[in-house]
């Protein structure tokens, strides 16, 4: 699909839209950049001499490239106020998300060394390695005013891109020092179709509901299944329909302008008393099961969000003691680094679907104080000694290696009359009583 055709169906969606949306696409070359970008250093071609358009577009980041064989995504979304049901939305968060659908996908194919890095943004291969080499580029924009939080542009997936487009006629992302590359490159010879079958499949469950609809408009695998006109053969033979039906066995079928015998039809019937019954249950906020059921308990596996992730504690403990030195007890009250799962966002504050995890940290001569709350907690005391947490009156010593355990409802608090900074790691079925 051109590329301007594109985004004018992305601009409408998303200025008049109120629907999730992904298109998923495969674009004609074309080199796009944003308004920060450095087009005098990062352009090494004249576009129209390597058979590309120029387009100028109001995203992040630098110039890029889409061309055949490169899977471009745009989720057209309305994302979540980043505190309360106003405000701006978390774009950090929204392109972590967008990056772990990336990785998921590439997960998915066999490819289980992508990742982040750094301050760059997109998916690379051996990131934070002198070989990494990145694979998708992520830009996008979220909106503001009368396209508040609404999200458009994407990423650009790599699958069997010519990579000639990026390596000699741009500097892409206006990143010099890293290469790039694709799945076929990696050694994944996988067809297109495969892989928008595995992002369109994560990226419902990520961002949809149990009502979603796939449109596939044209899928190409070779010349001939393209009719002669598309081909550029001209208006091509005549084709007899009937033919080819008496080939396929069904000559003795029904004219198409018998009806349908009575067998044949589909016995619905939405009389009165369904419509009132369906405003019944609506009203009393009941939804019968049995027309969502796959939707539900989908007939294939199911695809987890939770991923697998590693927090060392070197990499820890250094961040929160400088939350320490930022951030006064009396401010914080709670002096927590929690410990997100990429596959459920940051803001969900969800190490796995039922757990919560944060390391928390109590200075010598600090005290949080009592409060209390739904979830359970268990406390695991990872560093230190002298401190304490009172549970219910009842006051318990906290010491490396002590495990103190808090009931759902009881007030407790923390304090610290030792000499040395405690750490212990809160771990809570947070989730399962949100509301």
């Amino acid at each position: 699909m051109p590329y301007r055709e594109a985004l004018a169906l992305q601009s409408g969606l998303f200025e008049h839209g109120v629907d999730q949306h992904l298109l998923l696409l495969e674009h004609p070359h074309v080199f796009t950049y944003g308004h920060t970008a450095d087009l005098a250093n990062n352009l090494r071609c004249a576009p129209i001499d390597v058979g590309a358009d120029l387009v100028e577009v109001q995203r992040g980041g630098d110039i890029t490239y889409h061309g055949p064989g490169q899977l471009v995504g745009y989720p057209i979304l309305s994302l979540r106020a980043k505190h309360g049901i106003d405000g701006p939305a978390d774009t950090r968060s929204y392109i972590y998300d967008v990056e772990q659908l990336v990785i998921d996908t590439l997960s998915q194919l066999g490819v289980h060394n992508s990742g982040r890095m750094g301050e760059f943004p997109g998916v690379w291969i051996d990131p934070d390695t002198k070989n990494a080499r990145k694979i998708c580029a992520i830009g996008v924009r979220v909106g503001n005013g009368s396209t508040d939080r609404r999200t458009m542009h994407g990423f650009a997936l790599n699958v069997s891109t010519d990579m000639t487009f990026m390596r000699e006629h741009i500097v892409p992302c206006g990143i010099a020092d890293f290469a790039v590359t694709s799945l076929l490159e990696e050694g994944v010879d996988v067809s297109m179709n495969d892989v928008v079958g595995i992002v369109s499949g994560l990226a419902q469950l990520r961002w949809g509901s149990q009502h979603n609809t796939r449109s596939d408009v044209a899928w190409k695998h070779r010349p001939e299944d393209l009719s002669a006109f598309s081909r550029g053969e001209g208006a091509g033979e005549q084709v007899r329909m009937t033919k080819r039906l008496e080939q396929a066995g069904g000559a003795d079928g029904l004219s198409i302008s018998v009806r349908k015998p009575e067998w044949i039809r589909p016995r619905v019937q939405h009389t009165d008393e369904v419509l009132k019954t369906k405003r019944t249950l609506r009203d009393l906020n009941l939804v019968p099961l049995w027309p969502s059921l796959r939707g539900v308990l989908p007939a294939h596996i199911p695809n987890r969000l939770t991923q697998p992730t590693h927090w060392p504690y070197q990499t820890l403990r250094p961040l929160l003691m400088k939350a320490g030195e930022l951030t006064p007890i009396e401010k914080a009250e709670r002096r927590v680094l929690v410990l997100a799962n990429p596959g459920h966002g940051l803001d969900k504050m969800q190490a796995s679907a039922a757990m919560y995890l944060g390391m928390q940290l109590l200075m010598p001569g600090e005290w949080a104080p009592s409060h209390r709350h739904t979830p359970n907690a268990v406390r695991m005391i990872v560093e230190g000694e002298g401190a304490y947490t009172t549970v219910d009156g009842e006051k318990c010593p906290m010491s490396r290696g002590d495990l103190i355990l808090t009931p759902t409802g009881l007030w407790h608090e923390h304090g610290h009359d030792g000499k040395d900074p405690v750490i212990w790691l809160d771990v809570l079925d947070l989730p399962l009583v949100f509301y």
